[in-house]
């Protein structure tokens, strides 16, 4: 199994490859929050699933896959999503938009490969969800993970 690098501020978060593209967990991607970083390893379970289905071109395993990534997905951004509205999360709205944009994509691939119209490429959802999950991750999450950690350390910000 290769390996390549995907940008990380200063360092590199490794990606491995060998039967596709594969986000390992690793520390890099860890929050201060124990409960988001279950919920993220899930997720990216899911992710990688459906990663490696696309580099399968089984149809109906993209399918499945991208099924199961949806579910996956949402039940983890409607709490996340709800942990922002009772927090006050001034960049709610934005964080909200990059989770529909992920929500449409996958729906996106399941109506083309359930209905056979319109252009599809793995190799374009490959990069799509590369391009999405990697900043959305350490950059958006990371964001709300520590606007969360600093209204705990201030005793009046409840």
């Amino acid at each position: 199994m290769s390996k390549s690098s995907v940008p990380y501020g200063s360092e590199q978060l490794h990606v491995a490859h060998g039967d596709g593209f594969a986000m390992p967990w690793v520390q890099q991607l860890a929050l201060q929050s124990e409960e988001l970083n279950s919920e993220h390893e899930a997720v990216l379970e899911k992710l990688n699933n459906l990663l490696r289905a696309l580099n399968s071109g089984d149809r109906t395993r993209i399918s499945m896959a991208c099924t199961s990534m949806s579910a996956e997905a949402r039940a983890h951004f409607t709490k996340e999503e709800e942990l922002m509205l009772a927090a006050d999360y001034p960049d709610r709205a934005g964080h909200i938009e990059q989770h529909d944009y992920l929500l449409r994509r996958l729906a996106r691939i399941r109506y083309v490969l359930a209905d056979g119209a319109g252009f599809w490429s793995p190799v374009s959802e490959l990069s799509m969800l590369e391009r999405w999950f990697v900043p959305h991750l350490t950059y958006e999450d990371r964001r709300f993970a520590d606007f969360m950690a600093a209204r705990r350390a201030t005793p009046d910000a409840a």
